[in-house]
């Protein structure tokens, strides 16, 4: 075994670790089963229960930890105005107890019980769920159209129905059996079939359709967010300069003048990871004659993302998110994929669920913890689910399976010196 492999290899499992860890904070921090703290009555502890809705108040049941049995306690907002007024308190044996609420008990009481993980999935609308595999399905099948286009530009002559065949089995490898290299490299490596006398090119297609995915990205969601500067002014900030960067990058790496002038080759080739950034910088250069079809490819990146944040917010519906506008899941939802999209975990895996607990339940303030993790799980079930499609489509089109080497000659192909592949950039 090569040390190359090896250290892939080492990588793989690195990532895994990651997702594992991640993902194991994650669900330790947020609360599965309902709570409610009443430190008034239960000073210093956190009942564990079940949360039931009835005709005008609201019921947590438990076990009583003070005299052991069940233990139900009822809420009651007798003036509507956001806050607890009654409470009724009925312990296994016991004759109900009721009072009214003092003032600092009510204040107390304001957010309790809070909904864990699992009432907030039984309480979901089913008719938005729908909506949003919908809208993901067709964001993704543009995505693949958008790929199309790149392919062509490099004179890459895929059929249209075979980039989207291609794209929904990248689909399945990255969010159904998610690797070291996932979706991506497999459908370059099925579209390089197609075409063997240009596999770099095909390699290259699929990392500038992802740069370009991220850019239409991070550019919606700035947009969106000049609207919302007062609400999310410390998430504007991130979004605005990543833009920033992006722009100054795209600037830097189409301009023979710039490049020039800062000697960009030589600096490239002294940075840490400088063979996945010369590969990046391959593919820009494949790229720099068709400008034209990047100003397409970006234009339909914000629609997709369009359908995608849209189907986001549909499931924030179906799970009865409490966010003032339905804009907030445009201005909020970029950041956790953007950063979900970062290869440190296998398919973002407990990446994204954590960003998505951060952002839209610590910067919003409104949306309790266990209803945003809901979010992010079930945002990645809409995906496994229109994932399932490659997974049909493979079975049933007896496509050859790809081998370990096939990997191996894609990524040598990336590794092409730019003198074989590309113009110079001089």
């Amino acid at each position: 075994m090569s040390k190359s492999h090896s250290g892939k290899k080492i990588a793989g499992l690195l990532r895994l670790l990651v997702a594992v860890v991640l993902f194991t904070v994650v669900l330790y921090l947020v609360p599965i089963r309902d709570t409610l703290v009443w430190e008034g009555e239960f000073p210093n502890l956190e009942l564990v229960g079940k949360i039931e809705h009835r005709e005008g108040e609201l019921a947590f049941l438990s076990e009583d930890p003070e005299r052991g049995g069940s233990l139900e306690i009822a809420l009651r907002d007798s003036s509507k105005d956001g806050l607890w007024d009654a409470v009724t308190l009925t312990r296994e044996g016991g004759s109900p107890e009721s009072r009214a609420l003092r003032p600092e008990e009510q204040t107390q009481l304001e957010e309790q019980p809070v909904e864990g993980l699992i009432t907030t999935f039984r309480n979901m609308s089913p008719g938005p769920a729908l909506i949003a595999l919908l809208l993901y399905l067709a964001a993704a099948a543009l995505s693949f159209v958008r790929w199309h286009r790149l392919l062509h530009a490099v004179q890459v002559k895929a059929g249209f129905w075979r980039a989207q065949r291609l794209g929904f089995f990248g689909l399945f490898f990255s969010n159904i059996i998610p690797g070291m290299t996932g979706g991506d490299l497999v459908k370059a490596i099925y579209v390089a079939r197609d075409h063997p006398q240009q596999r770099a090119e095909a390699v290259f297609s699929v990392l500038v359709d992802r740069a370009i995915g991220l850019f239409g990205l991070a550019l919606l969601a700035a947009t969106i967010l000049l609207f919302k500067l007062d609400e999310f002014g410390n998430v504007a900030g991130l979004v605005f300069g990543l833009v920033a960067a992006m722009v100054a990058c795209s600037c830097l790496l189409f301009s023979r003048r710039l490049r020039r002038l800062v000697r960009f080759e030589q600096i490239v080739a002294r940075l840490p990871g400088a063979q996945l950034l010369q590969k990046v910088d391959h593919a820009v250069l494949l790229y720099r004659d068709a400008l034209g079809a990047i100003v397409v490819a970006v234009g339909m990146s914000l629609v997709v993302h369009g359908l995608v944040l849209t189907a986001i917010g549909m499931v924030g519906v179906a799970l009865d998110l409490s966010l003032d506008s339905f804009l907030h899941y445009y201005a909020l939802a970029p950041l956790p994929l953007i950063i979900q999209s970062v290869p440190i975990a296998p398919a973002g895996i407990g990446v994204g669920e954590a960003a998505f607990v951060y952002f839209f339940s610590t910067s919003t303030q409104v949306v309790a913890a266990p209803r945003a993790l809901a979010l992010a799980l079930s945002y990645r079930a809409v995906q496994l689910v229109i994932s399932m499609i490659g997974g049909v489509l493979l079975l049933l089109g007896g496509e050859k399976r790809v081998t370990a080497q096939e990997m191996e000659d894609s990524e040598d192909a990336a590794e092409t010196p730019e003198s074989e592949t590309v113009p110079s950039g001089e």
